[in-house]
């Protein structure tokens, strides 16, 4: 699995300590967004962007283990598959018979309403990007001054920019996952099924089985 060094060390990035409780971390990265936020004064989207980082990392218990591990974050390749896997659960949760459900079409299905979603807010942003940035050009002050609506449309162009940016990393994302989805094939056999779907274990005991298509028979 790839994975990326951060610019630095993510709990400095949020101002907490190693050991912070969820709470914490949650606490730490909305004053720090806010603060990093495009819009504000003195924000950046590169820091909002890295505050962001840290908090998606921080706040999901298996990232920061292995980032308090390695000190390494993983890169879209593993996004890919933490979005596969939330899809597929997502599926069997809403099944209450998996010999009835194709739970793998459905993830698939979920997959690919989350890509049309994606694809649709990475071109919304991108317009917007284009329209503040062309009305950022058009406008002048006579007098020379400083251009405050220049600088307000500068700034909601660089928001834009960055949700655009964004946008096209969860599509890239998601578009993998569908391609991880293409390496298996799904059967369920009812051996002794308890009617309960609802967790990935109740699956299991009752005789569901997600084959890699290398090993489909």
């Amino acid at each position: 699995m790839k994975a990326q060094k951060p610019r630095q060390d993510l709990y400095a990035e949020l101002g907490v300590r190693r050991g912070a409780s969820g709470d914490e971390v949650k606490r730490a990265y909305r004053r720090r967004a806010r603060a990093a936020h495009p819009d504000k004064p003195g924000g950046a989207a590169e820091e909002f962007v890295a505050v962001q980082l840290a908090y998606d990392v921080l706040s999901d218990g298996r990232r920061r283990a292995e980032y308090d591990r390695t000190g390494e974050v993983s890169d879209p390749a593993s996004r890919a598959e933490e979005a596969l896997l939330r899809a597929w659960c997502d599926a069997a949760s809403k099944c209450d018979d998996p010999a009835a459900c194709d739970l793998l079409a459905e993830a698939k299905r979920t997959l690919e309403r989350a890509l049309a979603r994606a694809e649709a807010e990475a071109e919304a942003a991108a317009r917007a990007e284009a329209k503040y940035a062309g009305a950022a050009a058009r406008v002048e002050r006579a007098d020379g001054e400083r251009n405050a609506l220049a600088d307000a449309a500068l700034s909601n162009a660089a928001r834009a920019a960055e949700l655009a940016r964004l946008a096209r990393a969860e599509a890239a994302a998601v578009s993998e996952a569908l391609g991880l989805a293409d390496a298996y094939r799904y059967r369920a056999e009812r051996a002794g099924a308890s009617g309960d779907a609802t967790t990935i274990e109740s699956l299991i005991k009752g005789g569901f089985t997600v084959f890699p298509r290398g090993d489909w028979q």
